[in-house]
């Protein structure tokens, strides 16, 4: 992912859990610095979050609203400004 994520061109949302036992805080970190291309970018790290929020209901819905917001505002937003 470090390697494309160079790359992109489009708004980049990195949502991590800090109890993810597979993909790391720190690891979350660096895929956010990579995006630099992206026009919009931001890292949401969701404290106690699993890899799969297994029952983790109300975090996973924390994810979801900043996902949606994230949508919202760099996505939806400037499709709507042009």
């Amino acid at each position: 992912a470090l390697h494309w994520l160079e790359q992109i061109r489009i708004p980049v949302s990195i949502v991590s859990g800090t109890a993810d036992p597979t993909v790391l805080p720190h690891m979350g970190r660096e895929m956010h610095a990579a995006a630099v291309a992206a026009p919009a970018r931001e890292l949401v790290e969701i404290p106690g979050a699993t890899h799969y929020f297994e029952g983790q209901s109300e975090l996973l819905g924390d994810a979801l609203d900043r996902i949606a917001a994230f949508i919202e505002k760099n996505v939806r937003g400037s499709a709507r400004a042009k």
